[in-house]
């Protein structure tokens, strides 16, 4: 069984999975049908608002990741808990591959290429790996999914900022506790610029208006 992600307003095969990513499920409109609404990966509210505001470039894609992230970290063993569920309804539904998908283009900037990236990170760790599998019913996802497809995790057209974020989660393992507190701490304060930057934007805004 593949990971891999698409748009809401594509047509996939019977075989797959499809699951939203994105904070709402589109009706109608040549939406795809709908396998399993992830809510709780979608982007936050906040980070939505931030992003809207933004110059949306390469700096603003790299900011709104390194909030994703974080994201990510802080619900880590419930999305892990849900991944494996979703595993589970996946195998259990005769399907061959699972779909992360939302509302962008297939080849746009957005979180779900992230997210796929991450979890796959997370199930070559067996900490990770073992609260999947309890989720997913003792099913053991590293041998129904195939881990990464032509050698990588990026997809080819994979925007310049995803796949930076992409080769940092890669080397991940390689670093020492030193490193990974280093890095730490440039996330945050990457994320503090990132915000502080995006509410200068709201003040201009609402200055120019007034």
């Amino acid at each position: 069984m593949k990971l891999t992600v698409g748009s809401l307003f594509q047509k996939y095969p019977s075989n797959a999975f499809v699951v939203c990513v994105a904070a709402t499920v589109p009706q109608g409109n040549g939406a795809a049908p709908v396998d399993f609404h992830w809510e709780e990966v979608a982007p936050s509210r906040k980070l939505r608002q931030l992003w809207d505001v933004s110059g949306k470039g390469i700096l603003a894609q790299s900011g709104y990741l390194n909030f994703y992230k974080a994201q990510l970290r802080d619900g880590q063993d419930s999305i892990l808990a849900t991944f494996g569920r979703i595993v589970r309804q996946a195998k259990d539904a005769g399907k061959t591959h699972i779909v992360l998908c939302c509302y962008e283009g297939k080849l746009s900037f957005c979180h779900r290429h992230y997210l796929r990236t991450w979890l796959l990170g997370q199930m070559q760790d067996d900490t990770a790996l073992t609260r999947i599998r309890k989720a997913a019913g003792e099913l053991n996802p590293q041998d129904s999914l195939q881990l990464n497809p032509q050698g990588s995790s990026r997809t080819q057209h994979q925007p310049q900022a995803e796949a930076a974020v992409d080769s940092e989660a890669e080397s991940a393992e390689k670093l020492t506790p030193q490193q990974k507190a280093a890095r730490t701490r440039k996330r945050n304060a990457a994320r503090k610029a990132a915000e502080a930057e995006a509410k200068a934007a709201v003040r201009e805004k609402a200055e120019a208006a007034a």
